[in-house]
Order: C-alpha cells, then structure tokens, then sequence
C-alpha cells in the first residue's frame, strides 16, 4: 500500500491500476484541429470522425517486413516510373475528420493527388 500524502488516503497497486485500465478503455475524443495540437512528430496516432486512436509502436518483425517491403517496391516502382512510395509515420487526410498512418503509401504518377505539408495545421 502507498499513501497519498495530499489527502493522507490510503490506496493499492490495484486500485490504481483498475482505473488506470478503465480510462484507457474510453474513447479519446476530440476535434481535428485539437487532434493536429495534440498529435505532434513523435506521436502516432489517427483520427477517425473525432475518435483519436494512439498507435503502439511496431515491433522488431513489423520493423523488417516494412523495410524489406519497401526496398522492394522502392525498386520496381523507381525501375517503371510509376509513381511515389511514401513510408511509415506518413499520415494521409482522405477526406474532412479523417487522417490516418500506413504502413506504405504508394501514389500513381497518374493519380493528381496533391500531397502538401500539413504540418503546423
């Protein structure tokens, strides 16, 4: 047992962690722009219509496959001109209240999508 010595309250381990684990089950919500303050360049999360998920972080296994994957793709896609690989932490808005991180992100030299930095907004 510890205790709090701001209210002289006596509490355990697992109190603490019940409610610890309790605040982690509800949602984190808020708007895109509280979402852009919240989310900086070494936070990986998405936003999906106002609920934040914060991404753990990739494992060793994850780490390769993604590299190799990458080198692989990087190679055939420069080889053809087909377009542009962009990599992990890359996150993409597809539309209003919506912006996710991929793993990849492959964009056709024919698709006119505008990538633009959003950083800062």
């Amino acid at each position: 047992m510890h205790q709090n010595k701001k209210s002289n309250r006596l509490f355990t381990i697992e109190a603490l962690t019940a409610e610890t684990n309790e605040q982690l089950r509800q949602p984190l919500r808020m708007t895109e722009e509280e979402f852009l303050e919240f989310c900086d360049e070494d936070t990986k999360a998405e936003h999906i219509d106002g609920e934040v998920i914060v991404l753990s972080p990739g494992s060793n296994k994850h780490s390769r496959i993604a590299t190799f994957l990458t080198r692989i793709l990087q190679f055939y896609i420069d080889r053809h001109h087909l377009g542009t690989l962009w990599g992990e932490n890359f996150q993409v808005r597809p539309r209003q209240g919506l912006r996710r991180v991929s793993d990849l992100i492959f964009i056709s030299k024919d698709n006119r999508v505008t990538v633009t930095n959003t950083e800062g907004r």
